[in-house]
């Protein structure tokens, strides 16, 4: 049986919780994300901070919380790109789920927007895969 759990008698508390994950990619696109991707990592950041809002109603047992601050950050880095989800909210539950989506929405509009470039011969995506996603920071504020 799905349950997701009861949280009623946790006062409600400042939280946040921080999610990072990376996305590998070959040279060339980076070069093309770092000169000409401006664009593509805006869009990138709001598909997070989207994500990020609704985990409550994509994700089962995530519950929907109010958040009062998300911030996405998506760097190009030793030949991938980096992603790194804020938010905070005060809320009764955790916000890792929140965060995590958010990451994950984030690199995927961005391995999406990159296919194109990263695709070889055979049709297969070698190098782009969204690696390391995980929570870094969890914390009552």
């Amino acid at each position: 049986m799905a349950k997701v759990p009861d949280h009623s008698a946790v006062a409600p508390v400042r939280r946040m919780a921080v999610a990072r994950g990376t996305l590998p990619l070959k040279a060339s696109t980076c070069k093309a994300l770092e000169t000409e991707g401006a664009e593509l990592l805006a869009t990138g950041k709001v598909a997070g901070i989207l994500a990020a809002k609704r985990a409550g109603t994509e994700v089962p047992t995530a519950l929907g919380v109010h958040l009062t601050d998300a911030f996405c950050d998506l760097s190009v880095e030793d030949g991938q790109v980096v992603c790194t989800m804020t938010v905070q909210a005060v809320a009764r539950q955790t916000l890792e789920a929140h965060a995590l989506a958010g990451c994950a929405a984030a690199l995927l509009a961005l391995w999406d927007a990159a296919k194109a470039m990263e695709q070889d011969a055979d049709g297969n995506f070698p190098v782009a895969k969204v690696t390391a996603l995980g929570v870094v920071q969890n914390v009552v504020l």
